[in-house]
């Protein structure tokens, strides 16, 4: 602490020179320092040790070396169990899912907030037990680059007491990633979480999958973060036919979209809009009036691309991550089950580009634009901020007055309103943005849009996955959907 608040020498400017082993009362402890002391190593030592059992709780895990050492002890008998953080659990480049495919007793958990554990528990109940704790998360961020800290304690004792904290969260996990509910043959056929341009678009198809008639009094949907309870909106009876679909589509969907299949039945949320907005990263479950045992769940959320959903192979298909596929049309298929074969890609006619929040292959769809140009037109976004005019786009080199022309009918800069308001008020001067590398809470909370909650998101993907890059890498937040990001743009930088 005195070379990183003192000398000012944090990451790996530290060195490896602090007493790493103690006995404090008659227990043996080990203390280690990241990135400098070959804390992964002793995590590793310390789990290829375990003869018995390993639990653990973590927030993130993307740390190879702890993933294949859990494995190795998985295969030689050891039993292995431990839950991730439903936001972390299927980043890129995380091991969730490949502990989950060999085998192992993995599991999100279902909380409203985030789980931030970041503990251990090898050979619980037994003469070695010991604790792994600390503020590493087991990433490779924490290991190569993160100023984080581990204490190992060699205490049967200790050990107790984090297995009880273990077996709490665990439990709670069980109920929304374990067994259905006896008896319930509802199933989630389709997924929309990522309407094109940020229409009210977001559904969630099911179908009744058997041969009784299914109430659907009392149901629930549930995406992590809220409970929504579905009700009828097409005037018609709680229940749904044999095989028959229903949508249960967002309060504010814009009726320009894709009408729902003839025959499939109307439903909704009575609480204003799906969870706290559908996004990608959320996993999606129906539950009964008890809200105890999941009836069916989507939960390999996945990102199919603009506009498109995500839709269940086949209605028994278990719910793993081979049984989603990509949707093949814009705003998907609500209402139709099973999907056509090799249903063609059709984009609406009325598709207007926001060039203010698209991304690159976006972008790269305007008559006109290339992957370079597109390429070019984020560069310039990102520096120099939004564009107020679609006649702004010519500042970006490769963008002429031709080009614009073939652009302007499937372009749009957003509300035109709005965008008008962030360019008079935002600032042209960087140093009064937000760096959201390094703004805390409450600054992150002053951003239009983004409250205490969301900008704790922030500061915990942070921590768990490195700085941003660049401003457009805040969107890798769960909860910083496209309209908020646009809010936002004027009034961030990343350093």
């Amino acid at each position: 602490f005195e070379e990183m608040f003192v000398d000012r020498r944090f990451n790996r400017s530290k060195a490896d020179n602090t007493t790493h082993e103690f006995v404090v009362d008659g227990v043996r402890l080990e203390s280690y320092f990241a990135p400098t002391d070959g804390v992964e190593e002793r995590i590793v030592e310390a789990v290829l040790a375990a003869r018995h059992s390993v639990r653990f709780l973590a927030f993130s895990f993307s740390a190879d070396p702890i993933a294949e050492a859990l494995l190795e002890r998985q295969r030689a008998g050891v039993d292995v169990s431990g839950a991730v953080d439903r936001l972390q659990a299927n980043k890129r480049g995380g091991d969730f899912r490949r502990l989950l495919d060999a085998g192992m007793d993995v599991r999100r958990t279902p909380f409203l907030t985030m789980m931030h554990h970041k503990f251990m528990v090898i050979d619980g109940g037994t003469a070695d037990a010991k604790v792994v704790t600390g503020s590493y998360n087991f990433t490779r961020q924490a290991g190569e680059r993160n100023d984080e800290n581990v204490v190992i304690i060699h205490s049967p004792e200790t050990a107790h007491a984090y297995l009880a904290a273990f077996h709490q969260v665990f439990g709670a996990c069980a109920r929304l990633n374990g067994d259905r509910a006896v008896g319930a043959d509802l199933r989630i056929t389709e997924v929309h979480a990522n309407p094109l341009d940020e229409r009210r678009g977001e559904f969630v198809e099911i179908v009744n999958a058997s041969d009784e008639v299914a109430s659907v009094l009392g149901l629930y949907l549930h995406d992590g973060d809220a409970w929504d309870r579905v009700v009828v909106a097409d005037g018609g009876p709680p229940t749904l036919d044999p095989w028959q679909v229903a949508v249960i589509v967002d309060p504010d969907r814009d009726d320009s979209l894709p009408a729902i299949a003839a025959g499939a039945r109307h439903f909704t949320v009575e609480n204003g809009t799906l969870g706290d907005g559908l996004t990608n990263n959320d996993p999606v479950s129906l539950f009964g009036p008890d809200r105890e045992v999941a009836i069916d769940g989507y939960s390999f959320p996945t990102n199919p691309g603009d506009g498109r959903s995500v839709y269940r192979r086949a209605a028994d298909a278990p719910d793993e991550a081979i049984s989603w596929l990509r949707g093949g049309r814009v705003h998907g298929t609500p209402g139709v089950f099973p999907e056509p074969v090799e249903e063609p890609v059709e984009e609406p006619d009325n598709a207007s580009v926001d060039v203010n929040v698209a991304d690159a292959d976006l972008l790269d769809t305007l008559p006109g634009v290339g992957s370079s140009t597109a390429a070019r037109i984020l560069a310039d976004r990102r520096t120099r901020g939004i564009f107020c005019t679609l006649d702004e786009l010519t500042r970006v080199p490769g963008v002429g007055p031709a080009t614009l022309a073939r652009v302007r009918p499937f372009a749009t800069v957003g509300d035109a309103a709005a965008a008008a308001d962030r360019c008079v008020n935002s600032s042209s001067d960087e140093d009064v943005r937000v760096d959201i590398n390094r703004a805390g809470v409450v600054e992150l909370d002053t951003l239009p849009g983004i409250g205490p909650r969301l900008a704790g998101r922030i500061v915990a993907d942070r921590q768990a996955n490195g700085p941003f890059s660049s401003p457009c890498d805040i969107r890798r937040v769960v909860g910083v959907g496209e309209k908020t990001y646009a809010r936002i743009l004027p009034l961030i930088v990343a350093r």
